[in-house]
C-alpha cells in the first residue's frame, strides 16, 4: 500500500510555456465511488498502460491507495461495467526534488478545465507554486475526477 500525498490547483494558461505539450490521453472510469472506497480503472495512450486503483478516504492531503497494473484488453472490458467515465490530456512539468507537476486539461463536458496536481512523499513535504498556479482546490470535492465525470464546472469557475 502506498500513502498517496497530493494537492490540486486552478492553473493560468502560462502553463503552456513549461512544458513540451506531449501529453498522455488518458481515459479513466469508476466502479465504485463513495466517501468511504473508490475503486478505478484507468487507460493511458499512447503507451497503452492500464491498471486498477483502490483508494480509501482522504485525511487532510492523504489516503491509502493500492494500484496496479492490470492487461490493456482487460482495462477496456472493465471500462465498460463502469457507470462514470472521464477523458482528460495529461502534461508533465517537472516540479524538481524528483517531483513532477501533472496537468490535466479535461475533455467532454469539463472541456476547458485545466488542474494542476502535484504528489509529495509526505503533508510536511514543501514545494514551489510557479506564478501560474493560482487556486487550491485540493478539499473542493467538485474538483474530484468521479465529480467531473458527471458534472459540469461552470464557465467563471475556470481559470
Amino acid at each position: 500500500m502506498v500513502k498517496e500525498v497530493e494537492y490540486k490547483f486552478l492553473v493560468t494558461p502560462e502553463w503552456k510555456n513549461h512544458c513540451d505539450m506531449d501529453y498522455d490521453l488518458i481515459t479513466q472510469g469508476y466502479l465504485t465511488d463513495s466517501k468511504y472506497l473508490q475503486a478505478r480503472i484507468r487507460i493511458i495512450e499512447p503507451s497503452n498502460n492500464a491498471t486498477i486503483a483502490v483508494k480509501g478516504p482522504r485525511k487532510m492531503h492523504t489516503r491509502d491507495e493500492y494500484e496496479y497494473q492490470i492487461p490493456f484488453e482487460d482495462a477496456q472490458e472493465m471500462l465498460t461495467l463502469c457507470p462514470i467515465k472521464l477523458t482528460k490530456k495529461r502534461y508533465y512539468i517537472d516540479a524538481g526534488d524528483g517531483m513532477t507537476w501533472e496537468i490535466d486539461e479535461y475533455q467532454g463536458v469539463n472541456e476547458g478545465l485545466v488542474v494542476a496536481e502535484i504528489e509529495v512523499p509526505s503533508e510536511s513535504t514543501t514545494f514551489a507554486k510557479p506564478g501560474w498556479v493560482v487556486k487550491d482546490i485540493t478539499d473542493d470535492k467538485q474538483y474530484t475526477n468521479s465529480f467531473l465525470a458527471v458534472h459540469r464546472i461552470k464557465g467563471e469557475e475556470k481559470i
